[in-house]
């Protein structure tokens, strides 16, 4: 009797360590949100974040409505993201020696919901990274810090306007959809 009891108990234990495993491969990792909370200032200082710095593939780092610019300097070496998201009328400028990165999994999205902004740092793209940016609204990446490079491609989607005043090194495609895509750099490829 104690032998079907242990096959019975040892083949349940095995199931529940198999559905653990599918679990944890299946579930989505859910991104964690931060909110830029101060004025000008440094990225990677978590006084300057609701939620703490964002510094992860699935991260979302939101820059909300602003009485004045802002400058954010990204210090040098790679700040890892999923999402950038501009809603302010008033502009961000996101500057400095370091880099945005895209890796190959997460979400791979700048947003600009509303407001003209700027990336002045270069922008790694190891995956198809979304540029979405509403109607009336644009981003601007501008040169001497700014450079698209990796192996990712661009889908830009939205109706407003995305201005690539920048060398690009960016090894993939580029997919427009109904919106307006300037490159105003001869480097601009």
């Amino acid at each position: 009797m104690a032998r079907p009891m242990q096959r019975a108990l040892s083949s349940f234990l095995t199931m529940i360590a198999m559905l653990v495993i599918w679990s944890l491969a299946i579930v989505p990792v859910l991104a964690a949100s931060s909110t830029w909370n101060a004025d000008s200032g440094n990225w990677n200082d978590s006084a300057n974040w609701s939620n703490g710095v964002p510094q992860d593939r699935n991260d979302i780092a939101i820059f909300p409505e602003a009485p004045a610019p802002r400058v954010i300097t990204l210090p040098s070496g790679q700040v890892e993201i999923g999402e950038i998201r501009f809603d302010s009328s008033i502009p961000y400028t996101l500057t400095g020696s370091g880099s945005i990165f895209f890796p190959p999994a997460g979400a791979g999205t700048i947003r600009v919901l509303k407001g003209y902004h700027s990336i002045e740092a270069t922008i790694d793209l190891q995956k198809t990274v979304s540029f979405d940016i509403a109607a009336n609204s644009g981003l601007s990446l501008i040169s001497p810090n700014n450079l698209l490079r990796g192996s990712g491609g661009i889908t830009k989607t939205g109706e407003g306007e995305l201005t690539l005043l920048a060398p690009n090194e960016h090894h993939r495609y580029l997919v427009i959809g109904s919106s307006l895509w300037k490159a105003t750099s001869p480097l601009a490829e």
